[in-house]
């Protein structure tokens, strides 16, 4: 969720203007899937699920973004959870929706008091859509540029990393913590196959990592990682079902995540199979640009990886 200070402004400015509860900007998730995504958000509550994604015509927003119509609804007698973004009940009395011009998202406003929003503050809340269509645009090309400053700075680093003489374990705890730190991960698992399990995450201690390498037998080819390395495709999920993880095996201990990229790794002729698996903190999605580098690092690394030291 972006909170820039131009953002932040001008979501006060929303919330003093339409004397809201809660203000927030949605904007387009997964082009395909037609999901929405929090892009920005200024509300007093503290139950607002921040990392949530809204499938078409789920919930007031999505609708309004699907049918390109405003919602106003003066006189709200549902629960808060039925909007499918807040986690549990505001006691929201009051709501209202506009599309943002283009078809890129939606500006949602709520209140505690019933009629609180007039088609006279629905007019404002058009204009005021028109204005958050170009600080979301700017935003995103800001944004757009980090992440290739980033991504440029990742493959100097490894190339650097894959140039130094060094035994296969170093290799391996420099180049997950490497692609940890850059891609700001929660986990990255390694995995050749009964070769190698080996996983890293943040430390308590800023830039320190902790590495676990457990048996090869604890691998199962039916989870995530070994699925994405059984049928040689990259794999990315924005939403984990279940209670649980299931990347190495239905026993791990990670818990509930999301934001879970696999990717296969292979030398030529596939002599020698892995793969990569990344996870992301829930409100961290993935930029296409970063899943297409991270593949092809992973893979320059791998290869290297494998010859002998």
């Amino acid at each position: 969720m972006h909170q820039s200070k131009k953002l932040s402004q001008y979501l006060d400015v929303v919330t003093n203007v339409m004397e809201a509860y809660t203000a927030a900007l949605f904007t387009v998730a997964d082009p395909q899937e037609k999901t929405l995504k929090i892009f920005s958000c200024r509300s007093f509550s503290k139950k607002i699920d921040p990392s949530c994604l809204l499938a078409p015509g789920e919930g007031f927003v999505s609708w309004v973004h699907r049918e390109q119509k405003s919602v106003l609804v003066k006189n709200f007698d549902r629960s808060t959870t039925t909007l499918k973004f807040y986690r549990e009940d505001e006691e929201i009395k009051s709501l209202l929706a506009v599309p943002l011009p283009d078809k890129e998202g939606v500006l949602y406003v709520d209140s505690k008091k019933s009629y609180r929003f007039t088609e006279e503050k629905e007019k404002i809340c058009h204009q005021l859509a028109i204005t958050a269509l170009a600080l979301i645009r700017g935003e995103q090309e800001e944004a757009e540029k980090r992440v290739v400053d980033n991504l440029l700075g990742l493959s100097d680093e490894m190339d650097e990393l894959l140039g130094r003489e060094g035994a296969r374990e170093a290799l391996l705890r420099d180049g997950l913590e490497i692609v940890s730190r850059r891609l700001g991960l929660d986990f990255a698992f390694f995995v050749v196959p009964e070769e190698v399990v080996h996983y890293c995450q943040p430390g308590a201690r800023a830039g320190h990592y902790i590495h676990r390498t457990v048996p090869p037998s604890s691998f199962s080819r039916d989870g995530l990682l070994g699925w994405s390395i059984k049928n040689r495709k990259k794999i990315v999920r924005e939403k984990i079902s279940g209670a649980k993880s299931f990347v190495l095996n239905k026993e791990e201990s990670l818990g509930p995540f999301a934001n879970f990229v696999g990717v296969p790794l292979s030398l030529p002729g596939g002599t020698k199979k892995g793969g990569v698996g990344l996870i992301r903190p829930p409100a961290a999605t993935w930029h296409a640009r970063e899943v297409d580098t991270a593949a092809a690092v992973a893979q320059r690394f791998f290869r290297v990886w494998t010859q002998p030291r």
